[in-house]
């Protein structure tokens, strides 16, 4: 069990997780976006769905932004040492704790914390739509 609760992603938001992008780099991010399982996720859901006829939107960027999601996950493992302090404030700020509380928590609650941000739909939702921006923009 969860020894904090994560809030809402608002706004706000956006601009911790663009500062951990950027110390990351955009390229890694950038390779997420374009990758197959990214491409497999926005074909999906871009053919018409049989019963309907229409694609669902909301349902369309959550696919998308599930498959983006796990994707970063594991860029931003492999990226940790790079942005660890980004990460931290991050993570205090939507769950209330400590940036120094943060950084003491036993490391399997740590990284529970982390898949628990990507497991967020607000997660989802932003980097479906990063997504497809970024797809539309060539």
């Amino acid at each position: 069990m969860a020894d904090y609760e994560l809030r809402k992603l608002q706004s706000k938001d956006a601009f911790s997780m663009l500062r951990i992008i950027n110390k990351i780099g955009v390229k890694e991010f950038k390779d997420v976006l374009e990758s197959d399982a990214v491409k497999q996720a926005i074909a999906s859901t871009t053919t018409p769905k049989p019963a309907s006829g229409e694609p669902e939107p909301k349902a369309e960027t959550d696919k998308i932004g599930m498959t983006v999601a796990l994707e970063i996950v594991n860029v931003l493992i492999m990226n940790i040492p790079s942005c660890e302090d980004d990460i931290y404030t991050f993570l205090s700020s939507l769950s209330g704790l400590k940036k120094k509380d943060v950084q003491e928590l036993e490391m399997n609650v740590f990284f529970s914390m982390i898949m628990d941000v990507f497991k967020k739909q607000e997660f989802a939702s932003f980097f479906g739509d990063v997504s497809k921006l970024v797809k539309s923009g060539k």
